[in-house]
Order: structure tokens, then sequence, then C-alpha cells
């Protein structure tokens, strides 16, 4: 080869290799952007997820081996990915149940930390009140219930006290068992509804049975849910101005309670769409103007309660159209006489 070719080959050569060196660090961005997009999709926290050039590096604490096999597939599939140095921890599965008991609560089962534990029994006293709470948990750091979030299993757990039904409820394997009994079909789709949209890492088990009502108080809340199974307490967009059809709804209710004795809790609820406040003070106002509408129809005032909840106690997830037109509704408890 004579001189001047072999100048230009080591040029060219030259020239590859400062092109190589200039897009470095643009594929190690590009890798460590496509792991921390798997690592979000499986629920991973992204520190622990580290990049060096083309090497992803995968390190701490994985709630089960599905979201294991989940993030380092996703990883691997990425093009610019050379390897996976998998140094994640898979923990053993544990379990964690609730008992509801209309006024009470039993938790039982495993948590991963003390500060876990101090949520859930704290939220569970908030809800229930501290004599009704059997607090039954351990803390074991080497085991994982899977899809923890202490802010959803608060609101978890304030759907179940307002369910006010015999539910048993187990989370375990990546699994949410829901069992026990509840009233009417209205009961088990707001039970149901709930689980799903408050544990969304959880694979939602039916094991619900309705059973017959025993007492007056069940009598009064099953004929309730059997009337509002399919039918909403209707209002004007964005107010509390109740439309003809919500009169019309209203208006059966009124001869329910005429019919059956007992006091119950008007509860109000919205989506999540617009600012909390807002929906707070709504779901309020309608409660209130349901609350008056039954008075004003003859119903003793003395009975009813009412109570806006904004969006606090989803009955369905708020990410779809159907799921806010399930959330947007009002909702009637009959309640343990004083």
């Amino acid at each position: 080869m004579n001189r001047p070719a072999l100048l230009g080959l080591i040029g060219l050569v030259i020239l590859c290799l400062l092109c190589l060196w200039c897009r470095a660090p643009a594929i190690e961005n590009d890798v460590l952007e496509a792991a921390l997009a798997c690592a979000s999709d499986a629920g991973l926290d992204p520190e622990q997820v580290s990049v060096s050039g083309r090497d992803v590096t995968l390190s701490g604490p994985v709630q089960n081996q599905k979201t294991h096999d989940l993030v380092t597939s996703c990883i691997a599939a990425f093009s610019g990915t050379r390897t996976i140095v998998d140094n994640l921890e898979v923990l053993l599965s544990g379990s964690l149940s609730f008992r509801t008991n209309y006024d009470e609560v039993t938790i039982a089962g495993v948590v991963p930390t003390a500060t876990a534990k101090t949520a859930i029994v704290t939220t569970a006293e908030n809800l229930w009140g501290a004599e009704n709470v059997s607090d039954q948990t351990e803390i074991d750091a080497g085991r994982t219930i899977g899809g923890w979030s202490d802010d959803d299993f608060a609101q978890f757990l304030a759907v179940l006290q307002h369910s006010r039904r015999d539910l048993d409820i187990e989370l375990t394997g990546g699994q949410a068992i829901v069992g026990g009994t509840v009233l009417s079909n209205l009961a088990r789709v707001r039970v149901l509804g709930a689980t799903v949209a408050l544990l969304p890492g959880f694979e939602v088990v039916d094991q619900l049975m309705i059973r017959d009502p025993q007492t007056p108080r069940e009598i009064l809340q099953v004929t309730l849910d059997n009337l509002l199974d399919g039918k909403v307490v209707e209002f004007e967009l964005d107010s509390a101005e109740l439309t003809g059809a919500g009169q019309d709804v209203l208006g059966q209710v009124v001869a329910i309670l005429k019919r059956n004795p007992g006091r119950v809790e008007i509860s109000g609820h919205t989506d999540s769409t617009g600012a909390a406040d807002h929906n707070q003070d709504l779901s309020r106002r309608r409660a209130e103007a349901v609350e008056q509408y039954l008075y004003a129809n003859g119903i003793d005032p003395g009975r009813l309660v009412s109570t806006g909840y904004g969006v606090a106690r989803p009955i369905a997830s708020n990410a779809t159209v159907e799921g806010q037109s399930s959330n947007r509704r009002t909702e009637f408890h009959a309640l343990k006489e004083n």
C-alpha cells in the first residue's frame, strides 16, 4: 500500500473513532432513558437503575418475580443495550389481610417496615376508632405483599370502612383476594371497583358472596342499593342543582325511607377532574342538596347526615371516561342507631 493510501486509511480510522467518541454520550443517554422508562412501567424505583455506556446495572429489592422479569426483558429488548448486570433481589411473598365487620376491622399479616405498619394502623384507627381496630401485623423486611403504596392503602381502607360490610381481603403474591359477604350487587361492584382502582399492582380475585339481609338496618341498606343499581342521582353539570331525573330517583328514595326506619348517611363523590378543593366542595354541596330534598319531602332531618368526600373514595379508575362517570355518584348508607 502506497503512503498516500495508508495515510488516508489511518485518517478514516481516526475519523470513525472520533465519531464513536462523540456519539458515546448520546448512546448512553438513549440507553438510560430506555432503562428508566422500563423501570417506570414495571414500578421499579429509578434509583435502582444505573447506566455506563451501553451497560445497565439493576440493584436493590424488587417486589416479586413478575416485576423482575418485566423490567429485565424490557431493557434487554432495547437495541442500544449491550449487557444487564442484574443485582436485583426478589423479595419473598408475604400476606396482609383486612377483615371488616361493620364497625370493626382486623389487620393481620406482615408489612415490610415499621413505617408501613404505623401508616396502616393509624389510618385504620382514624377511620374506625382505635377501640375498634385489632392490629395483628408483624414487621418482616425480607417479605413483601407487592404493589406497596401508603397513599393507596389509606384510600383503600377508607373505602372498606365506608362499605360497612363483612369483608375478608387478603393481599398476597401479587393478588388481592376479595372475599366475605355483601348485601347487594351494587355493593359488590363498588368494593371490587375500589380494589382495582386503588391497588393497581394487584390482580383482583373475586370471591365475594351476596347474602340476605337480617336486620332492619340491613333491609334498609339493600333496598336502597337495589334502587340505585344502574341509576344515579343526577345533577346539572358542575352544579349542586338536581335535574328532573335526579328528583325522580330521590322521590323513590323518599318512599323507601318512609317505609323503613333508620338513619342514613348521604355521601357525595366526584371524579378526579379539576381541582381537589373544588371537587370536595361540590361533593359536599350535592350531598346537602339531597338532604334538603329528602327533608322537604317529609323525611325527619334527624334521620339524615350528609358528607362530601370529593375524590377520596373512588370505585373505579379515573383514567377512563367510564371510570370517571362511575366515581361521580351519591351513595346512601344505613347507619348504626345511636
